[in-house]
């Protein structure tokens, strides 16, 4: 299911420049395709769900999803 949703938000990443990929140190293995061809719509913040949600915040609040 993982590399299907993957897929899918790439898809939609392609077409959309509103895309962002906010993630807390998960997903290696497969979400380095977004990382390498969005590296300017992709945050890791690491082990920091706290701060995942501030940048969440930050990118919604910049009209992006």
């Amino acid at each position: 299911m993982r590399s299907l949703f993957n897929k899918v938000l790439l898809e939609i990443a392609e077409k959309d420049d509103r895309i962002y990929l906010v993630l807390a140190d998960i997903g290696y293995g497969e979400i380095e395709g977004f990382a390498e061809r969005f590296p300017d719509r992709y945050f890791n913040v690491g082990v920091a769900e706290q701060n995942m949600t501030g940048v969440a915040c930050g990118v919604a609040m910049e009209d992006n999803i």
